[in-house]
């Protein structure tokens, strides 16, 4: 990486930093998606199956053709018949379902149309009449097993399946003093993010698509939608607006962007614009996948964990999207998780087809799902054993960062007995996650490349891929910029939104932006300081080692000395030298093209830490329950921008506390109940802990700028087995299916499962 630039004092890093871009997003100068319009814009509408499990016998859009304002209407026929996945080897979905094929959720793309204005297009969407042959829905995962099932896809609805085992798993178990089994299940959480999905397309005169998408990889769409319209990759074209959140929902393309394409493409080359409707988010948009967990622990009397065995069965509704990579994210972190005494380990995981809407990538990405089966059992087991859980813990976490947290976390909240009055009862739990700080490697691609411009007015431009969703990302790059060059981030502006433009990078996700991205921007700011440097030199009569940037000021460390300012240096450079003062820099991550185990110590590139305490306040007549402190401690290695960190902290336990109180996309017979912010239930302010408190951990080593690890992804997993467990410790019973509703809760009080 760039090295931190030469004097001891870091001005800029470590600071609380506001977000560069937060002012244009509050006066509303900011462009979303919806804000950007272009001559002759048309607006798309998708005709979507109104049935999980059908056949199309025909489609007839002659009523929508004749309808005033309508321009184009496309079906299967318009498009190539070209199978998508994320994986290409397993793709199973065209991008719309023709005649004589299957319709496999209620939502699939069967037409589309594209009019002058959206009310006409929408009234076109309802008048193309689609003659359905309903077939019967598989929708129970273990029934969709059974040799009698239907089919959702030829070949029966197993998608992939993961079988490991490391050790004698069942001779360890057989040697264990205590055993625990426990099932647990989780469920489908929508990402609710404030922007719905969106994108407009437009082909130009010499063929170059470009498409207008929030999306979290630039490149990777770029590549994806060049394979599924089969046309060169040189002749796509993505910029990323300003994106209103992503989690994971924007990481993989939604065939909504080809189907724009092709409207555009008939249409004579018109922009596009088709953006979802709420309804459609929650349809259509993907959601966390829904898991079933049989967890078995065995360990000795004084908690030593021996043998350890994991059976998931996933539901990965109707397509390939993320659910494959998922469930060997779970198999990998399961094997990595409290191993200090190298247990007895075995995963047998399958991922199954339903006439359910797919599944996408969501934060904490299975590990979330995974911690909070172990973490409940791990509790459990040190009870009846009459263990402290912390010590337990501790015994069993073989990472420093982990063990770092935990001792922490400890110090400033240590569990315990809670208390009763009348019918209420209060409990303190907590939960421990480790994961990636840094990206996966299992792409065999984890690097990026940046530039570093610095103006003639003394403005210093960054080009690189940063595809912020609102995580803060652009601030963090500011910020290590200006600490390089010893200048104001006031001066930093950030181009990072057009693959015609910026670097090839593979995105924003697993918490590897700011560690990838990161040390490319430290090397190319450390290749424009240097530059500097050599003109400085001249400046002031001293070798360029010996000079320090700061404050917006060079100076010299040793004799004569002298400083000058960082304007007068740029100035020099350009309009005395004729020098362009122009910094290159990258973040080759070699063992990326080396991996090829499914190990995730060398999956990852650091590893970060945390761990979460909740206290709760639980009423037993009514079920309900009451955040009353929630202790967030996490490892950081260096935080570059608290604020930021601070946030992401918040931001990531919000939804961490949706998944385990809150959060269900519920859906009965193939249809989702509830696809509005009415009906599905989030956090409010009301519901959040009384107490909040975050507190970091740094110093764990990285080799990430400045020594910073990713947190986007953390904050996020630990919320509901610490919750859990604080139920547990309060009123004595383990709710093993989230959300932890009051009715569930109430359920488990009287005994019912």
């Amino acid at each position: 990486m760039g090295k931190p630039a030469e004097h001891d004092k870091l001005h800029v890093i470590g600071q609380p930093t506001p977000a560069v871009e937060g002012a244009a997003k509050v006066t509303a100068e900011a462009h979303y998606l919806e804000d950007l319009h272009a001559p002759g814009m048309l607006y798309g509408k998708i005709c979507r199956s109104p049935l999980p499990h059908a056949r199309i016998r025909g489609i007839d859009t002659s009523r929508a053709e004749r309808l005033s304002g309508v321009i184009a209407i496309i079906t299967a026929a318009d498009m190539p018949d070209i199978k998508f996945s994320f994986v290409p080897e397993f793709a199973d979905k065209v991008p719309m379902c023709a005649p004589g094929r299957t319709v496999r959720y209620a939502g699939d793309e069967v037409a589309a149309v594209a009019a002058l204005d959206e009310a006409t297009a929408e009234e076109a969407a309802r008048l193309i009449e689609v003659d359905y042959e309903p077939l019967e829905p598989v929708l129970d995962l273990e029934a969709a097993l059974s040799p009698d099932s239907p089919e959702v896809h030829d070949g029966g609805n197993l998608a992939y399946e993961v079988h490991k085992a490391e050790g004698d798993v069942e001779a360890a178990f057989a040697g264990c003093d205590m055993v625990v089994e426990e099932e647990f299940e989780t469920t489908r959480q929508s990402h609710a993010v404030m922007e719905a999905r969106g994108c407009i397309a437009q082909y130009g005169a010499t063929g170059q698509l470009t498409v207008w998408h929030q999306t979290q990889a630039p490149h990777t769409l770029r590549a994806e939608i060049a394979r599924t319209l089969d046309i060169p990759q040189r002749l796509v074209r993505v910029i990323q607006p300003e994106t209103g959140g992503g989690f994971g929902a924007r990481l993989v393309m939604n065939v909504m962007v080809p189907i724009a394409a092709t409207l555009s493409r008939k249409s004579g080359g018109r922009p596009v614009r088709i953006v979802n409707t709420r309804d459609e988010e929650f349809r259509c948009a993907g959601a966390r996948y829904a898991y079933r967990f049989k967890l078995r622990l065995g360990c000795t009397r004084d908690g030593v964990i021996r043998a350890k065995s994991l059976e998931v069965l996933g539901d990965n509704g109707a397509y390939n999207d993320k659910g494959i990579s998922t469930i060997n994210f779970i198999t990998m972190s399961f094997f990595s998780s409290y191993d200090r005494h190298h247990p007895a380990t075995s995963v047998d995981a399958r991922l199954v087809y339903t006439n359910k809407p797919p599944g996408a990538a969501y934060r904490g990405f299975g590990h979330a799902e995974e911690t909070f089966a172990f973490e409940s059992v791990l509790e459990t087991m040190a009870e009846r054993l009459g263990l402290d859980p912390v010590a337990m813990r501790a015994e069993n976490l073989r990472r420093p960062c982990e063990r770092a947290c935990l001792e922490r976390a400890t110090e400033l909240m240590r569990p315990g007995k809670g208390t009763a009055e009348g019918t209420t009862r209060t409990g303190i739990g907590m939960a421990v996650l480790s994961e990636t700080g840094a990206g996966l490697r299992y792409y065999r691609q984890n690097s990026t490349e940046a530039i570093v411009k610095v103006d003639r007015d003394g403005s210093v431009a960054i080009i690189a891929t940063i595809a912020d969703t609102g995580t803060g990302t652009r601030t963090v790059m500011a910020q290590i910029a200006a600490e390089q060059l010893g200048v104001s981030v006031d001066r930093i502006r950030i181009f990072h939104n057009d693959t015609d433009v910026i670097p090839f990078d593979l995105g924003t996700w697993a918490s590897r932006t700011t560690y990838v991205c990161g040390n490319a921007v430290a090397a190319a700011a450390a290749d424009a300081r240097r530059r500097l440097a050599e003109v400085a030199a001249g400046m002031l009569r001293a070798a360029p080692e010996t000079l320090v940037f700061a404050g917006d000021r060079v100076a010299a460390t040793v004799e004569p000395g002298g400083e000058t300012t960082f304007d007068e240096v740029v100035r020099e450079a350009y309009d005395r030298q004729g020098l362009l003062i122009i910094g290159k820099g990258a973040f080759v991550d070699e063992a990326a093209t080396r991996f090829v185990t499914n190990d995730y110590e060398a999956a990852a590139p650091v590893i970060a830490a945390c761990c979460h305490v909740a206290e709760v306040r639980v009423d037993t007549e009514t079920g309900a329950v009451e955040l009353l402190r929630y202790l967030a401690v996490h490892d950081v290695g260096k935080a570059l921008n608290p604020l930021g960190v601070q946030q992401q902290i918040e931001g990531g336990l919000t939804q961490g506390i949706g998944f385990a109180l809150y959060e269900d996309l519920a859906i009965d017979g193939g249809q989702v109940l509830n696809p509005n912010l009415v009906d599905y239930r989030l956090p409010t302010f009301a519901t959040m802990p009384r107490r909040l408190e975050a507190a970091f951990v740094e110093g764990d080593s990285s080799e990430g700028p400045y020594g910073a690890k990713g947190i986007g992804e953390l904050p996020f997993g630990p919320a509901a087995p610490a919750i859990a467990n604080a139920i547990y410790n309060a009123v004595g019973v383990r709710v093993r299916t989230l959300p932890m509703t009051p009715e569930r809760i109430l359920r488990a009080l009287k005994g019912f499962k």
